[in-house]
């Protein structure tokens, strides 16, 4: 994900999959193609698949509505939680 075209900055930022949410809602939101769902029992991955080629991995609480694969959808996530690298 291109830190110039999400924050009109160059360099490099992590985000804890905790932390991403599935749906647009306040903060910053990059779209996106589900690519898998993974069951763990207290929590699901979601891995998305962004237009650049960034791999997203969303932890979500487990819900019947999560997303199917090759659903589109919006990944959003607050700019209090990430984390610019050096």
């Amino acid at each position: 994900m291109a830190a110039q075209e999400i924050y009109g900055r160059e360099g490099s930022f992590v985000l804890r999959p905790e932390q991403l949410r599935i749906g647009s809602g306040g903060g910053r939101s990059a779209s996106g193609v589900v690519t898998s769902t993974v069951y763990l029992g207290h929590a699901t991955h979601i891995h998305v698949q962004l237009a650049d080629g960034t791999h997203l991995v969303v932890l979500a609480p487990p819900s019947a509505a999560d997303p199917a694969p090759g659903t589109d959808v919006d990944v959003s996530w607050d700019d209090a939680d990430v984390v610019w690298l050096p």
